[in-house]
């Protein structure tokens, strides 16, 4: 009797684990219900700075510079739709030999995400 109990209470908590996960994952799967967004390099290992933002907020301005060593080369401010990818390709910037280049984008509720390349 006491073997039965211990069995089945066993497999009602693992019941009751499995459904809480398959919740918690089905929640998560939605990305656009989360709240969040991306910043990246197109390619990273390559010597060009072009960028990417991913947003998945309701924010939709997002203000970018580009700096060098600390001294801002660029900068613009772009509108990117709750779902939508912006490719940003800079120009004109040539000297960026052992410089740290630093793209930085400020959200419309100002978080701020930074990358950079050390070229």
């Amino acid at each position: 009797m006491q073997n039965k109990i211990i069995i089945a209470t066993f497999i009602l908590l693992s019941v009751l684990s499995f459904s809480f996960l398959a919740y918690t994952e089905e929640k998560n799967k939605n990305i656009n219900a989360q709240n969040i967004w991306f910043l990246y390099f197109n390619s990273p290992k390559d010597q060009s700075l072009n960028f990417s933002i991913e947003n998945h907020t309701d924010n939709t301005k997002f203000h970018w510079e580009i700096l060098a060593d600390k001294n801002k080369t660029r900068e613009g401010t772009l509108t990117v739709k709750k779902g939508a990818i912006e490719k940003i390709n800079p120009l004109g910037i040539s000297d960026t030999a052992n410089k740290k280049m630093l793209v930085r984008v400020t959200a419309g509720d100002n978080s701020v995400k930074e990358i950079y390349k050390k070229f």
